[in-house]
C-alpha cells in the first residue's frame, strides 16, 4: 500500500518561496540601505551605495577619490563605531571602494 505525503505546512512553503524568489535578500538589501542613511547621513549616503554585507563586512561603493579619502582617513572609525551600535552583531566593520554608484 502507498504511503501518502502530509502536506507541507504553509509557513514552510512560503519560506521557500521568499527564498527562491530573492525577496529575503532585496528585504535585507533595503534594511541595510536604511541603516546606513541613518549612520552616514543623507548627504554622505547620497554619495555612496551599500554594495553588500558579508561575513559581517559591510561594504560601500563611493562615487570618488576625494570622499573615498575622507570616508577612510577622517570618519571611518566614527562610522564603524555608530553601525556596530546601530546594527547590533549584523555589521562589525565598514569598507569603502571605490565605484560607480549609479
Amino acid at each position: 500500500m502507498e504511503r501518502r505525503k502530509e502536506p507541507e505546512p504553509l509557513s514552510k512553503a512560503i519560506a521557500k518561496v521568499i527564498v527562491a524568489r530573492g525577496l529575503a535578500d532585496q528585504q535585507s538589501d533595503q534594511s541595510l540601505k536604511k541603516l546606513w542613511r541613518d549612520v552616514a547621513g543623507d548627504t554622505i549616503a547620497g554619495l555612496t551605495r551599500v554594495v553588500r554585507l558579508r561575513r559581517g563586512v559591510l561594504e560601500i561603493g563611493v562615487t570618488n577619490p576625494a570622499m573615498l579619502n575622507e570616508l577612510e582617513g577622517f570618519r571611518k572609525q566614527t562610522l564603524n563605531e555608530a553601525m556596530r551600535k546601530h546594527s547590533g552583531n549584523d555589521v562589525r566593520e565598514l569598507r569603502f571602494r571605490l565605484k560607480r554608484t549609479r
